[in-house]
């Protein structure tokens, strides 16, 4: 299980720094006249620090080495 978090963790950063941040669309009603609607979609970014993004991946890397170790009983 800690491998696959680690590996999550890996992607989450190189996305972070690869794009500077995430983006996602918000939607909101401008207008309304009864059966008419003007909606606006606004693009917002949340931006990511790029030593943000190289903690995700540090974090990641080491939960996928602790995750791989095998303990000998």
């Amino acid at each position: 299980m800690t491998r696959i978090l680690g590996v999550v963790l890996v992607i989450l950063g190189l996305v972070g720094i690869l794009a500077g941040g995430i983006q996602y669309d918000k939607k909101k009603t401008d207008v309304d006249l009864g059966p008419v609607d003007f909606e606006v979609r606004e693009k917002k970014t949340v931006p990511v620090p790029p030593i943000a993004g190289a903690a995700l991946i540090v974090a990641g890397a080491a939960l996928m080495f602790v995750g791989g170790r095998r303990t000998e009983a």
